[in-house]
Parts: C-alpha cells; structure tokens; sequence
C-alpha cells in the first residue's frame, strides 16, 4: 500500500456486513485432505485389480489401453492432416456429377437450334464447341419426311429373335442408355456394345474401331478419308456438292486433343469410308431437335474402285446425341434399312445393282417391322401450285 492508503483509518463499521457476519467452520464428519496424485495412483490401482479380477480378456484389453496412453508413437497414431478446403454445398454451383465433353457441346447445340426453329430460349449460357453431325444440315432437312414408326414385330417372326415383343434393351446389355433410342425389333439382335471416347473424333474413332478393332487408329482414318476425296473429288461431288472442299479441311486434321464443331464426322462422310473400304455400312440414327425424329438407312460405296463383286462386309453404328457408338450383330442377322436417299442418284455405274446383294438382309428390315423411310435425297422439292 502507498502512504496515502496507510493514512486512511478503517472501523467496524466501515465493513460488509456480509464479511462482519461471514464464519467457517469444518463440516461434520470432515475427511482428511489426500494429494491428487496420490488419488489417481489409489484409483488406477483399484481399476488394474479390477481387471485382473475380471480374467485375461479384460487384462489384455486395460494393458493394450494403458500402453496406448505410455507409448502414443509405438500405436502407429498419426497427426490428423488438416483439411483446408471448405465444406458443405458449393457455392453457385451444382452438386450433380460433372457432365462429360459430348454432354457439354449438346446443351450448347441445343440452344444454337432451337433458335434455329424459331422457339425460344432462355438464358445466356454459350458453349464454345458444338458439334456439325448432330445439326440438321442441307443433307438431312428435318421437314423432308416424318419421323420414322417402328413397330412391333409379329409374334412368330423367322428370324426367331427372343423378346422381341418386349421393348427395352436386352438382358446382356442393360446398361447401355440410349437402347431404347434403337428400333424394339433391333435391341434383343445386339450382342455387342463399343462406345468411343466422346472427345469430337468419336465418329472416326468407331470407324477406326470397326476396321482394326481399337479406336486409337482415328488419326489414320482421318488421313485416309481426306486423300482419297482430294484425289478423287469427282467420284463425291455428286455427295457434297460444291461443299467438297469444306468437307476435306474439317476432316484433315491429325490432332489427338479433343476438337470441335468444326472438325466432326458427319453422316455423309460414310459414303467415302464405305468407298474406300468397300463396306456397307448400316447407321441408325437419332435425333432430338428441333424435334425427335429417328432416321435409319444403309450407306453403300458410290464406286467399285477395287473391281469387286459386291461390298466386302458390312459394319453397324448407331448416331444419337451428338455421338457416334458401334453396335454389333450376328454375322446372319443384320437387319439392314433401304440405301440412304443420295445413294440412287450419287453413285457410279460400277456399282448399279449393289443394293440387291443385301436382299436377305433387307428383307428382314421389313419382316421385323422397320418402315422405309430414311434420310431423303439432296433433290430439291418443287414448288407448290
């Protein structure tokens, strides 16, 4: 205390009168003080014979724990890391799954054709690659035709198919999503599914596929389809008309980075792969804008460039979604839809007759139930009166 304080004179009744009436004394019965340590020595003893009283499996149990608490490194006990990223829902965004690359290019494709139609969109959202097979071009004009009416096949069809009266995929391939985008004749016929890499080369990826089995090789289908159209542009102008040129630089590309619109397969290129190869290549096809349409045919070579008698095979994809994909069939049950529309008026004289070598197979189109519509030819409609 300072000076001051010591000076300062302090009397009874100065003080609390809680302090002037406060008293302590020792409760009845009061136990004597024990040390802490002491306490918990006491306790743990009575906990060890407790376990020793309780036989080997308590004991074991009580050593293992107290040598936890002696030795923590010898427990094989790490630190806990610490998680710096936030938890709970992010922000802004959606906690759905990631949606894959052809996803991506479908949702912008979608928009760029609804406008298209002359419907309405809403939002902003642009994508920066979409994707040419999947827009309905000059080639396949959506108001050409109807969409096609698959029906249901008859009860005791010849081709003695299982489950054709029932649509919806076969057993062995259930987890294939676009099934039921396929005719109801044709799901229980598919015995095998390839879906390549949907990184814009899909179409020459399932190409590449059906020629060597791996889709690795769609740089080299790329190359070979280009050559053969710069060499013998002629043979496909009937095709594309004077968009040849365009057709061979979106095509002549070797980059294996995932690519855009501009650089897809397109459904007329089957003509110069089928050419090349001498195959029949038979494409069911789906489409979803501006309306859903499905849309089947067979794509046969425009010229015999190697002097054969007919095509040396035939090979099968299915086109829905932006997407190209194989599907496979039993080598005596394909069930082939009429030539594509610009096959009649776009092939050579070399190949007059070639549709009919297929006969068996296209019979069983139309015994199964497949109608005979498909992509109609480039002749442009006259003018109503």
């Amino acid at each position: 205390m300072d000076g001051r304080a010591r000076d300062i004179e302090i009397y009874p009744g100065d003080i609390h009168i809680y302090w002037r009436t406060l008293s302590y004394e020792h409760p009845p019965n009061a136990q004597e003080y024990v040390p802490q340590e002491e306490e918990a020595r006491s306790h743990l003893r009575e906990l060890v014979d407790e376990a020793v009283r309780r036989g080997p499996e308590a004991t074991k149990k009580a050593a293992k724990n107290v040598f936890r608490g002696l030795h923590p490194a010898e427990d094989n006990i790490h630190e806990p890391e610490v998680n710096e990223f936030r938890k709970g829902r992010p922000a802004k965004k959606s906690t759905g799954r990631m949606k894959g690359w052809w996803e991506k290019i479908l949702r912008g494709n979608k928009k760029s054709m609804k406008k298209k139609s002359g419907s309405t969109t809403s939002g902003s959202t642009k994508s920066t690659s979409t994707k040419s097979t999947g827009t309905q071009t000059d080639e396949y004009p959506s108001d050409d035709h109807a969409a096609e009416e698959c029906d249901d096949p008859e009860d005791n069809n010849k081709y003695n198919c299982f489950d054709t009266d029932i649509p919806g995929p076969s057993s062995a391939h259930s987890d294939y999503e676009h099934m039921e985008l396929l005719p109801v004749f044709i799901r229980p016929l598919v015995i095998a599914i390839h879906d390549p890499a949907p990184d814009g080369h899909c179409g020459f990826r399932a190409l590449s596929f059906a020629l060597y089995g791996t889709q690795e090789g769609f740089t080299g289908v790329r190359t070979r389809l280009a050559e053969e159209m710069r060499e013998h542009d002629w043979r496909y102008a009937p095709i594309y008309g004077e968009g040849i040129n365009d057709a061979i630089r979106r095509i002549d590309i070797t980059t294996t980075e995932p690519t855009t619109q501009h650089h897809w397969m397109m459904g007329v290129d089957l003509f110069v792969f089928a050419t090349l190869f001498n195959l029949a290549v038979v494409m069911y096809s789906h489409y979803f804008y501006p309306t859903p349409q499905s849309y089947n045919c067979t794509i046969l070579p425009v010229d015999n460039i190697y002097g054969e008698a007919h095509p040396r095979g035939v090979i099968v994809v299915h086109f829905v979604q932006n997407h190209w994909i194989n599907l496979s069939f039993p080598a005596d049950k394909i069930p082939m839809p009429p030539p594509h529309g610009m096959w009649p008026d776009g092939h050579q004289a070399s190949v007059d007759g070639w549709e009919t070598y297929f006969a068996p197979f296209s019979q069983m189109w139309f015994d199964l139930g497949g109608a005979a519509s498909n992509f109609p030819s480039r002749k442009k409609r006259g003018k109503k009166k």
